[in-house]
């Protein structure tokens, strides 16, 4: 059922240097395990998978009258994984409808991932408007049995600068978007970035200019980086989404060499110490390109930067918080739209089969780790949606990069489980397979959906009805 990713991505993982052209060296193969520590990591997450991801499952079927359905054959196929593997929509449905672009990108988005993100950012702190896009998107996902995330309640603070606003008119206009936001989209998603970007605002600032700094243009604006008042923000959002799971996050690489980020893992142990009412912590880990080559690490992080060593250490950190972990956006290397060409093209030294072996290994990496949860791209296309120039599972014209062809066989085909049983004398059936959302057919009867998640009980009794002629 569940392969090793070492032998089935061998024509990926075995190839140990690649050339340029014949006047230059060769290189090793750019995928972030090249290292002892991150071989031996990636050994372990293989055998994580099967431990975390994995169980022995029993289900017993019954009739509508109650009576067993005794040796029945019966076909058993993942339908959606419980781990979020998700994507954004970002800018997708400000296209025309028949933009090759949007058409392309939203039927790739089905045949991988099983959740997407729904984009809402606050325009203006006085204004209330409806965008029906966002909308048209919210039912795009409900037709295609994808599960939302909504991005993001509170961002775009930058409308606050250089206005004479009280701190009470201030969170007035706070709690109307929270008030706009819970009556508009509501229970139609189950889950809400409530915070974004507060922590590291402070640090990204001081390279900008007095006039641009937030916390000199908007100083009575709430400071949400101070866990007390990030906890009065969440208990506001309470009252306006009584149902959903919040989540709070900022942008950080997940390095124990970047104080940036262990500073924001002490907050949220902070936040949660408080009883600050978030469900799940998130983490952004945008590779973005630099100055520098990825091969080479990185002189703000070190060496290993990049590496699945590197990561896996970020990652275990996060686990300290005693939260489920969301990576609540993502990107493999990339070059950078916001710097130079002469700068891009200088770093940019990896290929598009490097690139989504590198990614595939991260993949792997979070999904071996009981705390993660999810794992949601940022870009569905190159360039839509920020930096990213590679960092799509399309190109800009629509061809799709080597990512879509890896990431789909590892999702629909490595970490799948389809299988065939009859059932026994008492109608039950036992097999092993991956947590998730189950299609179960039996002849006579009709398709049900189970689910078979890591919290429920192991064995499951399924209600089935006779099938309409």
């Amino acid at each position: 059922m569940m392969k090793s990713i070492f032998i089935i991505g061998a024509v990926l993982y075995a190839l140990p240097f690649i050339q340029k052209n014949g006047n230059e060296p060769t290189q090793t193969f750019f995928d972030g395990i090249s290292d002892a520590e991150s071989k031996a990591v990636m050994i372990q997450a293989e055998k994580d998978i099967e431990k975390y991801r994995t169980a022995d499952f029993k289900l017993l079927f019954l009739d509508e009258e109650g009576k067993k359905v005794d040796s029945k054959k019966v076909k058993l196929e993942l339908f959606a994984h419980e781990f979020d593997f998700g994507t954004n929509t970002y800018g997708l449905f400000e296209k025309p409808a028949n933009d090759p672009i949007r058409i392309e990108a939203l039927k790739t988005i089905p045949e991988i991932f099983n959740k997407v993100v729904i984009c809402d950012y606050w325009q203006d702190p006085k204004t209330r408007q409806r965008d029906y896009k966002v909308l048209e998107a919210i039912k795009w996902a409900q037709k295609n049995d994808l599960r939302m995330r909504f991005h993001a309640v509170l961002y775009n603070e930058k409308w606050f600068k250089n206005q004479i606003y009280t701190e009470d008119q201030i969170w007035q206009m706070i709690e109307d978007r929270l008030h706009f936001v819970g009556e508009t989209y509501g229970d139609k998603i189950g889950e809400y970035d409530v915070i974004n970007e507060f922590y590291s605002m402070q640090f990204w600032e001081r390279n900008n200019p007095p006039e641009d700094q937030f916390i000199l243009a908007a100083p009575n604006y709430p400071k949400y980086r101070e866990p007390e008042v990030a906890k009065k923000t969440l208990s506001l959002a309470r009252k306006y989404l009584p149902n959903a799971k919040f989540v709070v996050l900022d942008a950080q690489h997940p390095y124990l060499t970047n104080p940036q980020f262990i500073g924001y893992v002490n907050y949220l142990k902070a936040l949660k110490s408080i009883d600050g009412d978030f469900q799940m912590a998130g983490n952004q880990d945008h590779f973005f390109g630099h100055t520098w080559d990825f091969r080479a690490g990185s002189p703000t992080y070190g060496k290993t930067a990049y590496t699945m060593g590197a990561i896996n250490k970020g990652f275990e950190l996060l686990g300290t918080i005693g939260k489920p972990i969301v990576i609540t956006e993502f990107n493999g290397p990339s070059r950078n739209n916001k710097h130079s060409p002469e700068n891009r093209d200088k770093i940019w030294t990896i290929s598009d089969k490097e690139n989504s072996a590198w990614q595939i290994n991260y993949y792997t990496l979070a999904f071996s780790k009981p705390f993660i949860i999810g794992v949601t791209r940022w870009y569905q296309v190159d360039n839509l949606g920020g930096r990213g120039m590679d960092a799509g599972i399309l190109y800009e014209d629509g061809r799709k990069h080597q990512i879509y062809y890896d990431l789909k066989k590892l999702i629909k085909e490595t970490w799948h489980t389809k299988t065939e049983k009859k059932t026994s004398m008492n109608g039950e059936v036992t097999f092993h397979g991956f947590y998730g959302d189950y299609l179960v057919d039996i002849p006579g009867y009709e398709t049900v959906r189970v689910k078979l998640y890591k919290d429920g009980s192991k064995t499951t009794t399924v209600i089935l009805k006779k099938a309409i002629k």
